[in-house]
């Protein structure tokens, strides 16, 4: 099918069924949505999209393949918050939200992109499935950012929310590449974080990346990370870090 974009109207319907999912997991996605004039837009030069391409459940396959089908597209376009994302997350729903999770209280915006036809919502935004993949792969290559294209599809994780909840963070080449040196798990696909990397509740281990997002924020008002390598970012850092460069 090609791509289009919701409308504001067509965001506030999917929006409602994902609010009446969470709580009724047997109610019809609203697939009319999806191509209905009154309800859509065109997109120029739109790709046409396999739905049925298995994402396999992980990140970095979701990534690849929208970069390539997007690849011909400006960043303008697919940054966008005019309904693309939340049209996308329509679209292959049945992938980023498993019928079998349905009715089990998610959040929305995981599926909906929260800035379409709304002011931008720092803490949410960057928690759209598809969304935060695809920037991490087409803004960087897909060489550096790989501890947040770890794990499952559907599960974020605990480095991307400590990450890429903050702007400076996960648009910064160095502190993608600093994550990555540190709770990397693995160099090649499918990627995993080193077990205690990502804390859990009350379970904190020191230097995990919970509290590397602490030591930077802090060495954020005497540092300029952007003229710093990953490197000497690590030189920095206290000695409850050092377990994490070689276990």
């Amino acid at each position: 099918m090609e791509a289009r974009r919701l409308s504001e109207e067509g965001v506030s319907r999917f929006r409602n069924y994902l609010s009446e999912s969470m709580t009724d997991g047997s109610i019809v996605p609203p697939w009319d949505l999806l191509e209905a004039d009154d309800f859509t837009a065109n997109i120029s030069d739109a790709p046409d999209l396999d739905q049925e391409f298995d994402f396999e459940n992980n990140k970095l396959t979701a990534a690849n393949y929208l970069v390539e089908q997007f690849a011909h597209l400006s960043n303008e376009i697919t940054t966008a918050h005019d309904g693309l994302w939340s049209w996308l997350g329509l679209f292959y729903l049945d992938q980023v939200y498993p019928i079998e999770s349905r009715g089990n209280q998610s959040e929305g915006y995981r599926y909906s992109f929260q800035p379409d036809y709304q002011e931008v919502n720092h803490q949410t935004y960057y928690r759209h499935i598809l969304y935060t993949p695809f920037q991490l792969v087409r803004n960087h290559g897909g060489t550096i950012g790989k501890a947040l294209l770890a794990g499952s599809l559907t599960q974020p994780g605990g480095v991307v929310e400590e990450i890429a909840s903050r702007q400076e963070f996960i648009s910064n080449p160095s502190i993608l590449s600093l994550v990555d040196s540190l709770y990397l798990g693995n160099s090649a696909p499918p990627y995993r974080v080193k077990t205690g990397a990502s804390p859990g509740g009350r379970n904190r281990r020191p230097g995990d990346v919970r509290r590397l997002a602490e030591v930077l924020l802090q060495f954020d008002l005497t540092f300029d990370f952007y003229d710093m390598s990953a490197g000497e970012m690590l030189a920095l850092l206290p000695n409850e870090f050092d377990r994490w460069q070689t276990n």
